[in-house]
């Protein structure tokens, strides 16, 4: 499933370990979008027995992308876009 790379070999610097988490999470993230109303179907059956669980899954990456458009002039457009989608599913919730 998971390929092993010897110890001698793996980067395993806290800033590398960081970076590798964070490209993980925006492919996640990312992947999300791309059904933007199936995310939020499932959202709304799995994280429901927490009150505030309906608003986190949408809450949190939304900031996530405004920081990586702040950090990354390149990454602004595709950013906000992204942003934009997590505001317009989290609004009526929590309306």
């Amino acid at each position: 499933m998971f390929e092993k790379t010897p110890p001698a070999q793996s980067d395993t610097s806290p800033a590398r370990v960081v970076a590798g988490v964070a490209q993980r999470l925006r492919r996640g993230f990312d992947a999300w979008l791309e059904k933007p109303e199936a995310s939020r179907s499932r959202v709304l059956k799995d994280c429901d027995i927490v009150p505030a669980g309906r608003l986190y899954p949408f809450a949190i990456p939304a900031p996530a992308y405004a920081n990586l458009a702040f950090k990354n002039s390149a990454e602004r457009a595709p950013a906000k876009k992204q942003m934009r989608k997590f505001m317009d599913l989290l609004i009526p919730i929590a309306a």
